[in-house]
């Protein structure tokens, strides 16, 4: 149930209320095919939601990759070291980082 609410607020955090929209980006980087593929890597290595994953590695958004890092690192500080949910969280943070390099973000 834990995992549940923190991946519900992952998803949602930083977004309003503008659930529709966000469900419309998650939904399109999901049908593309190319987005979902390079989350399969990070699904395949870390687990967690291929949603979350799109989610990030479809952004080049500054701002919201280094929100996404936050909020994974402390969802990763609040779990069990070699849990699921201590991996996953891990994998967030993971391709958040790598998002933000590769955007140019530092």
């Amino acid at each position: 149930m834990l995992a549940v609410l923190l991946v519900g607020w992952y998803l949602f955090e930083g977004r309003g209320n503008d659930v529709a929209t966000t469900f419309s980006e998650i939904s399109s980087g999901l049908d593309s095919g190319e987005s979902s593929r390079p989350a399969d890597r990070y699904v395949d290595e870390y687990g967690g939601e291929r949603t979350v994953y799109a989610r990030i590695l479809g952004s080049s958004d500054c701002q919201f990759l280094q929100g996404q890092f936050d909020i994974a690192a402390d969802n990763n500080d609040l779990a069990t070291p070699g849990s699921d949910e201590h991996k996953w969280t891990l994998g967030y943070m993971t391709a958040a980082d790598e998002q933000l390099e590769a955007s140019g973000c530092y």
